[in-house]
């Protein structure tokens, strides 16, 4: 029997290509027929089948619009380079990928929106830094690990994934970051990078560096544990930094020269 032309199944590095159609030999008989009637009738003795059109011809051929535009259309897609940069480390995202989330339904195609969103998260498993530990080499010695705090890179994966798919339908390849919920100072091993504060509870002794370097260090009085006032531990950014603030709760309101927010009501100030 004859067989159509389609596109092949992926191929890495290539992508996708049109296998043509075989001719077969495949007899139509009711043209057979009518063609050895004829020959009988004008007595011929010789009858090419070939040159009659007897045998039965692929439906769909190689040179098909149709067919060439769903090629272009996956090949398309699959040539799409996506370079994601975290620091020094990337992450690169192409067609071995990608063809996994074709969907094509008869002369429709479209790209699964799970499959991006599973690749997403993926990055965000891998690359996300928020509530997560981190360690701090102290200014009085030993190294402490920080389990608590939102402090971190956190990746918006609803808007990522709608910003991947808008990617790879529009067919261009770019280098890019990720859209992020909330960014950190750095992508090294401590993502506040080295410009920072470091708060001792204990010792209720802080200091301040800047660019790795010390600028000030200072006692200060935590909340009152014994009131319920107790500062909690973690790695947290600042919300923003106010001149001349009142600090305002149950029973007192308080003015300040500076406030800088970091946990909610909880901050530092003078």
């Amino acid at each position: 029997p004859p067989q159509d032309a389609y596109v092949s199944e992926y191929v890495s590095g290539q992508g996708y290509s049109i296998v043509p159609e075989v001719e077969g030999m495949e007899l139509n008989p009711d043209l057979v027929l009518k063609k050895a009637e004829e020959a009988v009738q004008t007595l011929r003795t010789e009858l090419s089948l070939d040159e009659e059109g007897c045998y039965k011809e692929p439906a769909v051929k190689s040179d098909d619009p149709q067919l060439k535009e769903r090629a272009d259309n996956l090949n398309r897609y699959v040539n799409v380079t996506v370079t994601y940069k975290f620091g020094d480390k990337q992450e690169v995202l192409d067609g071995d990928t990608i063809h996994q989330w074709l969907i094509t339904d008869g002369g429709n195609m479209d790209i699964s929106l799970e499959g991006v969103k599973g690749y997403v998260q993926t990055l965000a498993t891998k690359y996300n830094t928020a509530y997560r530990a981190k360690t701090l080499k102290t200014s009085y010695g030993p190294e402490v690990t920080i389990t608590r705090g939102n402090y971190g890179w956190r990746i918006d994966q609803a808007a990522e994934a709608e910003q991947l798919i808008g990617i790879i339908r529009s067919g261009e390849s770019q280098e890019r970051e990720p859209v992020y919920a909330q960014t950190a100072a750095s992508h090294g091993p401590n993502d506040y990078g080295d410009t920072y504060v470091e708060i001792n509870l204990t010792a209720q002794h802080l200091y301040f560096y800047k660019e790795g370097k010390l600028l000030v260090e200072s006692d200060f009085v935590s909340g009152n544990v014994a009131r319920g006032y107790t500062t909690p531990p973690g790695a947290y950014p600042l919300t923003y930094k106010e001149r001349n603030a009142t600090l305002r709760g149950q029973g007192y309101a308080s003015p300040v020269s500076y406030w800088m927010p970091f946990n909610g009501g909880i901050g530092m100030h003078d």
